[in-house]
């Protein structure tokens, strides 16, 4: 049981702390590995994530992309990370993504590592807030009878989305700046 004690701080701890007065305890950190030490822990710099085997890796390296603590950013490469409001690779000035913001009129569905997709939402949003931080405008609420992704009216027997009423929900996938505000949604009719 002692040597299972041992093994435990040897992989925990010595590999990140430089010195320890106990097993939860640092009081230094090794500075090569990218560690400061902080609360009587050694984290990784500013800069740096921890991987699961308890090292540091930069934020602008390629796992560091899809790290949410890492605000990676790059707007020309069509992934969206999370310190980016959208990405659609900046080709095109105010084309609906431009320099990682949502242009005014405009949401934007992001997945991890995936490029932004875009819609207008002026013609069906009744609902909305401007945002002076990225400097646009965030459509929450559709107007009776749309829906901010497909415009398709109720007499449309073509359509498979009926946009009769908005479902107000919380959509993981859909950051656009505020979590927890009301989104629309499309409801599927079979």
């Amino acid at each position: 049981m002692m040597f299972q004690d041992l093994k435990y701080i040897i992989v925990e701890k010595v590999l990140v702390c430089k010195s320890c007065t106990s097993q939860t305890e640092c009081t230094n950190c090794f500075i090569e590995q990218n560690r400061i030490l902080q609360n009587k822990d050694c984290i990784c710099n500013s800069g740096y994530f921890e991987s699961e085997n308890y090292q540091c890796f930069s934020c602008n390296s390629i796992e560091g992309k899809s790290k949410e603590d890492c605000k990676y950013i790059n707007c020309t490469d069509k992934q969206w990370t999370y310190g980016e409001y959208c990405n659609d690779g900046n080709t095109i000035e105010r084309d609906e993504c431009t320099n990682c913001k949502i242009d005014p009129n405009y949401i934007c569905i992001n997945n991890i590592l995936e490029p932004s997709i875009c819609f207008k939402c002026s013609d069906n949003c009744n609902q909305s807030d401007f945002n002076y931080a990225i400097n646009a405008t965030i459509y929450t609420e559709c107007y009776q009878g749309q829906s901010v992704f497909v415009k398709c009216a109720q007499q449309c027997q073509q359509c498979i989305y009926s946009a009769s009423n908005f479902l107000p929900i919380q959509i993981k996938q859909l950051r656009v700046v505020f979590k927890m505000q009301r989104y629309c949604w499309l409801i599927l009719q079979f």
